[in-house]
């Protein structure tokens, strides 16, 4: 016990209190901000039911990186997953929301949904390994597939249209 310093998760828990004006910078050098952003993400995709963000306070696992003393979120007890409704909101409610709805972690949060959707959480991709657990344990988990077709309509559906972007003009002048 000696040992044990909790300095980086106190400071973590801090910033969920900060007003809003200080709470992107505060993110940005206590956690990970990205890794908190696909870890969540892949929440939202699986409906996980019994954790953090989606009405409890619990089932995670905070570590400090030694290297730079930013904060990690690994996921925990996961076993409630796609219990939740296909059309539940993108995130859940709690104080990590306050660091979502921030625009540049938004952003983060849509293109880590995105992503995950059109790498591994699609029928193409997961068919193979449902019916593969599904044999190995000889049960039936069909559902979890139109769950998977189901839920990926509804987030990309909710996502912003992507936009084009274009430099026109640098320090003032037309760029051609």
């Amino acid at each position: 016990r000696d040992r044990d310093d909790f300095s980086g998760i106190r400071r973590l828990c801090k910033i969920f209190s900060l007003p809003t004006n200080e709470l992107e910078e505060a993110a940005r050098e206590v956690m990970d901000v990205d890794e908190w952003m696909r870890t969540f993400a892949m929440y939202s995709l699986c409906g996980i039911g019994d954790t953090y963000m989606q009405g409890l306070e619990h089932n995670n696992i905070h570590y400090v990186r030694p290297k730079d003393n930013k904060v990690l979120v690994f996921p925990w007890d996961m076993d409630f997953a796609f219990v939740r409704d296909t059309t539940a909101s993108l995130w859940g409610n709690g104080n990590l929301a306050r660091v979502i709805r921030l625009p540049p972690y938004m952003r983060m949060y849509y293109r880590h949904l995105k992503d995950i959707i059109e790498t591994t959480f699609n029928r193409n991709y997961m068919d193979r390994w449902i019916d593969h657990y599904g044999e190995l344990c000889d049960q039936n988990f069909s559902m979890v597939k139109s769950y998977i077709t189901q839920r990926a309509n509804y987030v990309l559906g909710r996502l912003p249209s992507s936009t084009d972007f274009q430099v026109t003009k640098v320090d003032g002048e037309e760029v051609v």
